[in-house]
């Protein structure tokens, strides 16, 4: 598998800890059978996920480990026992990106993943990453609760990232509030930075103070919402089949094939999205089966075009 930094947890200890809900709910139940799928030889259960990464608070799978997840996500709704999947090792497969063994019959899995904001997405996970590096790294600061919230406005080309130079000027905010030793709750009910860069603006408010639920330096990040069309990603997961079909024309070999998409905008509505995407004509040839899945919701076509 490419490279990736493996977590210190497993998806079955992570399982057992509760992070996918209590032991009797369809969460849990759900993810038991994910965790029951074999990756390379080795069950998703006693696997470390790889992440992109090697900080302690990074969330995002690295790009293989994430296929690996998207398809692995679908496969587990399957009535089937003894599913394996195999990304190719040191040596990963591109043409299509997973193989895998669905009682016993061998099938080409290629995956796709439909997530426009994924450079605003990136930007705040890695923002969200500095700022809690920045609490382990520095004693003074591991006493204090903050929750950051920004709101911002498209840039160019429909990009929202936040720009380094802005990312690493709230940093030095943060670091001089939280020090000070003396800011609790909003200043002035609330503290409001807005800065201009070219094609961005960004609005910051912090807040400081007792949160009962939450470990002492505990820092929490989060981005404010944006509007959505459902439709908006089912246009995205048309196109992105289109291509796929038109890469998958030059595959060799006798096996099925299948496209697996992942819908993972994290400012998507995702149940809309399928559901509007499940009332499209496709025509999936060469894929035998097209599966579109948020992890819960699953829209599948087979030969036909028409949504099962």
């Amino acid at each position: 598998m490419r490279k990736g930094y493996a977590a210190p947890w497993t998806l079955g200890e992570q399982l057992q800890s509760g992070w996918f809900g209590s032991a009797d709910g369809p969460t849990y139940a759900y993810w038991k059978r994910v965790c029951e799928i074999s990756l390379d030889g080795t069950l998703l259960r006693d696997t470390h996920p790889l992440r992109r990464t090697p900080s302690l608070h990074e969330v995002r799978y690295s790009q293989k480990f994430g296929e690996a997840m998207i398809a692995a996500r679908a496969l587990a709704r399957l009535d089937a026992g003894g599913i394996a999947i195999a990304t190719g090792g040191e040596r990963p497969n591109e043409r299509p990106d997973l193989r895998a063994w669905i009682g016993g019959v061998e099938i080409g899995i290629e995956v796709g993943e439909v997530h426009p904001s994924a450079p605003a997405t990136n930007a705040a996970i890695e923002l969200s990453i500095a700022l809690k590096e920045l609490a382990d790294s520095d004693p003074a600061l591991r006493p204090h609760h903050a929750y950051l919230h920004i709101g911002r406005s498209p840039g160019r080309g429909g990009s929202d990232a936040t720009p380094p130079k802005i990312r690493r000027r709230l940093i030095t905010i943060v670091r001089e509030i939280l020090a000070s030793g003396c800011y609790r709750g909003w200043l002035s009910d609330r503290i409001q930075l807005v800065q201009q860069w070219p094609g961005t603006a960004l609005g910051y408010s912090l807040y400081v103070g007792p949160l009962p639920h939450a470990p002492a330096g505990y820092i929490k990040f989060d981005d404010s919402a944006c509007s959505f069309d459902p439709r908006g990603l089912v246009s995205l997961a048309l196109r992105m089949i289109a291509r796929k079909r038109a890469s998958a024309e030059s595959y060799t070999g006798a096996i099925p094939l299948w496209l697996i998409l992942g819908l993972t905008d994290e400012r998507g509505v995702y149940t809309e999205s399928l559901q509007w995407l499940a009332k499209q004509a496709v025509n999936i040839a060469p894929f035998n089966r097209v599966i579109a899945h948020d992890g819960m919701t699953f829209t599948t076509y087979d030969r036909g075009g028409v949504a099962a």
